[in-house]
């Protein structure tokens, strides 16, 4: 397929100022600007979109009294038997 020159291009503007007039192809070039920043746009919101999320370290309660590091749902220290705050983190 051969490529589009100068002179082509200047009739192919040239036919649409004839057909559509000045103001017309100028809203038609915004238009399509416009269009083509959206796309890149949404298709930079959609690489965003699919990479992964960091995910949230769990919160570590520790004891208060011996300070080991309590297992989730523990009531009691498993090292020294001192209650646990369930509220602490």
């Amino acid at each position: 397929m051969p490529s589009l020159g100068p002179t082509e291009l200047i009739i192919i503007l040239v036919l649409a100022i004839v057909l559509f007039g000045a103001g017309k192809v100028g809203e038609i070039g915004g238009a399509l600007g416009k269009s083509i920043r959206e796309f890149r746009h949404a298709a930079n919101d959609e690489d965003a979109r699919h990479e992964p999320a960091h995910p949230v370290p769990p919160t570590v309660r520790h004891c208060p009294s011996c300070g080991k590091a309590a297992a989730e749902g523990d009531q009691f220290c498993s090292s020294c038997g001192a209650k646990l705050d369930p509220n602490a983190a």
